[in-house]
């Protein structure tokens, strides 16, 4: 086919793959950069004229990459440049450490089946409203600001902060800023979210912001001393655990843990409660580490409401490696070696035999220390999963829109 349409006098040919019908006509977010060489290659042997290549390219590195690797004589970004306007410049001016990059989410694909008078991306709150936000108002002049949580929000509150000419202070509990994009690095495709989160604390480092990692904030009176205009809480949420017998027994983990790698499973015959992504992402982990896994669920769809295309991804995955699926069982009671459910189908009482059982029931705000902040401050404001959020998406927008906002 390229050969013919060379003959047809065409300049250049623009190589990708996949399809709507297939499912897989924008990557998905486990899909490692250039792993459409041996396609791309093969069509640019087979032609004169130039090839361009569209290949999973998430930084400037990867773009040296994929040059170097002969697929192509130039590199295509599509996402990447809706999650950083500025890729090409800053690569160009040698700043390339400070692109913040494409998560392959498809946020964006899953936004605009839902609403298409605008684009959307999960990490660049601008996009599609570049008009709406083109003059931020500079207005901090110096006075003190504290983010608790150094999650998605949290960094994008300090980061809009620091720009807005606050001095910034971000206090979070772990040794790394990022939150839930540093959960199950090891699952495929979330290298992507560390640099992500490498690149915007190294943004508050050349803002100024500083940080104080490392630190819960538990006596809340210990920050009137900075005398803050404005408190942002966005201290995330933690995993529901449901109020049925057996959650306490030792074979009962969070997929949290697992993914986080504060608990190890192996061989193990693992029952998970729950299939959204963080259970999907949970699967593939345990997967690879040789053990059988079972989903149940009590919905009527795996993954409900999740984005198509990475949802499809991991189905087929799991499936092609033994996971089994069971819809319409909800948890009725846990114990040592076996797990029970209740029908919705069918009706009655169902258990079946497991080893493990993991709860990957999704999470509920963490906001334990809400009304003692409203109690001392008088401009406290709550974002992100801390105020009942479900993405990384509404986290950053909201972080972002609420700052921008601050007068």
């Amino acid at each position: 086919m390229a050969k013919y349409l060379e003959k047809l006098g065409l300049d250049y040919l623009n190589v990708s793959c996949g399809s709507y019908s297939a499912g897989m006509h924008v990557d998905p977010s486990q899909m490692p950069p250039l792993w459409k060489n041996s396609y791309i290659l093969p069509v640019k042997q087979a032609v004169s004229i130039p090839v361009f290549a569209v290949n999973t390219v998430k930084t400037p590195a990867i773009a040296e990459q994929a040059l170097e690797s002969g697929a192509g004589y130039f590199v295509c970004i599509g996402r990447g440049l809706m999650a950083e306007p500025e890729f090409v410049e800053k690569a160009r001016s040698g700043r390339a450490n400070e692109v913040h990059n494409c998560l392959g989410c498809n946020h964006c694909l899953f936004e605009f089946g839902r609403n298409v008078w605008r684009t959307h991306c999960s990490v660049n709150p601008r996009n599609g409203l570049e008009k709406w936000y083109a003059n931020m108002e500079i207005n901090g002049a110096g006075r003190n600001a504290v983010v608790i949580g150094g999650g998605p929000g949290g960094m994008m509150a300090a980061k809009t902060l620091a720009e807005k000419g606050y001095a910034v202070t971000l206090y979070d509990k772990n040794h790394e800023l990022g939150g839930a994009l540093r959960i199950g690095t090891k699952a495929s495709g979330r290298e992507k979210m560390v640099w992500l989160a490498d690149s915007w604390e190294a943004a508050l480092r050349r803002l100024g912001v500083k940080i104080e990692s490392n630190t819960e904030i538990k006596d809340v009176a210990a920050l009137k001393a900075l005398n803050p205009y404005i408190v942002v809480m966005a201290t995330g949420a933690v995993p529901v655990i449901p109020g049925i017998p057996g959650t306490s027994l030792p074979n009962v983990v969070l997929a949290h843990d697992i993914l986080n790698e504060k608990v190890n499973v192996q061989n193990s015959k693992v029952a998970i409660i729950a299939s959204g992504m963080t259970g999907m992402d949970t699967a593939e982990y345990l997967v690879k580490a040789g053990n059988q896994v079972v989903f149940y669920d009590m919905l009527d769809e795996i993954a409900k409401g999740a984005e198509m295309v990475n949802k499809m991804y991991f189905i087929g995955m799991l499936e092609q490696c033994g996971v089994q699926f069971n819809l319409l069982h909800k948890l009725k009671e846990i114990r040592e070696k076996e797990v029970v459910f209740d029908d919705l189908k069918n009706g009655g009482e169902k258990a079946y035999p497991t080893d493990t059982v993991v709860l990957s029931l999704g999470v509920k705000p963490n906001a334990s220390i809400k009304d003692t902040l409203e109690e001392y401050f008088d401009n406290v404001v709550v974002i992100g999963d801390a105020n009942g959020g479900s993405f990384i998406a509404d986290a950053i927008f909201e972080a972002y829109n609420k700052m921008w906002d601050l007068r």
